[in-house]
């Protein structure tokens, strides 16, 4: 599931993933490192295999599956500072930095939300004033002037003393 230039610009799914998609990016995980947990000529060594993947399953459980991927890829080509990066990341490695995508994702959108919301703001400010110069909107703020007037009149009068 490689992300394409321009969808990286684009809204990226923060809800979580399905079990299967999770499976994909882990396998690329583990294809990528050499595998140190089991020994596979042993008669157990599938159910050593499964019992990993659940558990790296587990980790990343609820996080959206670009994320796991991009934190796949961190490890793969190497931005992420460890000491030993010819070993297999820890399963909790994965989901923290799956989660730092999603919070880093999750900010840009809500930034990205902001800017749209200012924008559509203007928009409709801009909307607005057009129609305050049509005939329709000055006949609109002559109602509203007169009804200003009228209730700045009747305010003075209320306000002035009653003579006895």
């Amino acid at each position: 599931m490689t992300l394409p230039a321009t969808q990286t610009q684009s809204k990226l799914p923060l809800s979580p993933l399905s079990i299967d998609e999770a499976r994909q990016p882990l396998a690329m995980l583990f294809a990528a490192y050499p595998e140190p947990w089991s020994d596979k000529s042993a008669s157990h060594a599938q159910e050593l295999i499964d019992a990993k993947v659940r558990a790296y399953v587990l980790a990343v459980q609820g996080i959206p599956a670009w994320a796991i991927e991009q934190a796949v890829t961190d490890f793969i080509q190497g931005r992420v500072e460890r000491r030993a990066r010819g070993k297999l990341p820890a399963a909790e490695e994965i989901a923290f930095a799956a989660r730092k995508h999603v919070e880093i994702e999750a900010s840009r959108q809500m930034k990205q939300k902001a800017i749209q919301s200012q924008l559509d703001e203007a928009e409709e400010w801009k909307r607005h004033q057009q129609w305050l110069s049509t005939p329709e909107g000055q006949a609109h703020q002559k109602e509203r002037a007169r009804k200003a007037a009228e209730i700045l009149a009747r305010a003075s009068l209320q306000s002035m003393p009653k003579e006895e």
